[in-house]
């Protein structure tokens, strides 16, 4: 059995060991699922999305988005997409807006 020695870090620790590669990589597997699956924001990003723009009431920009919601770029994209998709929200010259549901 070759032993190397391996680093590995997650939000909360920070592990130094000896061990056999296919051991590690099983573990890190499994401490990557514990640690970082947690979700992020207190809701779902849509829902955060939805609600800011809701609360400013004019077309915002993505990068005001991100700014004021503090998410990420790739995801308050991808959320705006969903949320266009569902008929939600709408693209227009000016920057993303909610569609007032009837």
């Amino acid at each position: 059995m070759c032993t190397q020695e391996y680093y590995l870090t997650t939000p909360n620790c920070y592990f130094s060991f000896e061990i056999d590669r296919s051991v590690f990589k099983r573990l890190r597997s499994i401490l990557f699922l514990r640690f970082m699956s947690r979700r992020r924001y207190p809701k779902p990003a849509r829902e955060i999305v939805l609600d800011f723009l809701r609360s400013v009431g004019r077309p915002v920009g993505l990068g005001e988005i991100v700014k004021s919601t503090g998410i990420a770029y790739n995801t308050v994209r991808g959320r705006l997409y969903e949320l266009k998709k569902k008929g939600l929200v709408k693209r227009t010259s000016d920057g993303w807006v909610e569609v007032n549901a009837p």
